[in-house]
């Protein structure tokens, strides 16, 4: 692990690893799709509550890397995590941040 990462970094590091482990190894063909799969099993294990991304995200004003910091994550688990959102957690988080984001005084 690279020694200046970050707690976030960390924790996503060790549960991306751990996938890994966990799934066996892969044939070198599917090199980039198992590490897609294994982001996205990441998410979901990390930020299991879309609400939960929603509220980070409204308290960041939709700031990606600031949001985050405050799930403790890094924000390519985040950003993965948003767009694999099943349809209606989607429309939630939509919903949840037009609210927020709209009614916040600029």
């Amino acid at each position: 692990m690279i020694r200046d990462m970050d707690q976030a970094g960390r924790r996503c590091t060790i549960a991306h690893e751990a996938g890994h482990i966990l799934r066996g190894p892969a044939p070198s063909a599917h090199r980039v799709r198992e590490e897609l799969l294994i982001d996205r099993q990441v998410g979901r294990l990390l930020l299991p509550s879309a609400r939960r991304i929603g509220h980070a995200l409204a308290w960041a004003r939709a700031d990606y890397e600031a949001a985050a910091d405050e799930l403790w994550v890094d924000e390519n688990i985040l950003n993965v995590r948003r767009s694999t959102l099943a349809p209606r957690e989607r429309e939630r988080l939509h919903e949840q941040l037009a609210t927020v984001l709209v009614d916040a005084p600029a």
